[in-house]
């Protein structure tokens, strides 16, 4: 659900209305500067507050590369402690592409 409101400065609001967005299941909030226009690009004026998670993984393999990424390293499948499988890709550096962490490596 989109919703368009203006932030009042009230910062336990803003928290507030992060977290009831969180809980219902969304990603977390989208801020944009007050009179910016739409831009269909990455923008100095829109900023996506979402929640940090962390947590420990083990490479048990990868993805091949396609597009750009090809010969190289796409994702790697990783395997969180609860013994969920997750592929990782976002985020790989060229060097990660190119020499990925060891099977085995956390």
């Amino acid at each position: 659900r989109m919703e368009n409101e203006q932030f009042d400065g009230d910062l336990a609001k803003l928290k507030a209305k992060f977290n009831d967005v969180v809980q219902g299941g969304g990603e977390g909030l989208m801020l944009r500067e007050p009179g910016s226009k739409y831009e269909h690009k990455r923008s100095g004026t829109l900023l996506k507050l979402k929640m940090f998670q962390d947590a420990e993984a083990r490479v048990v393999g990868y993805k091949d590369g396609v597009g750009k990424h090809k010969g190289r390293v796409g994702s790697l499948e990783v395997e969180l402690p609860n013994g969920q499988i997750c592929y990782l890709g976002t985020g790989l550096s060229d060097a990660d592409r190119n020499a990925p962490p060891a099977i085995g490596a956390v």
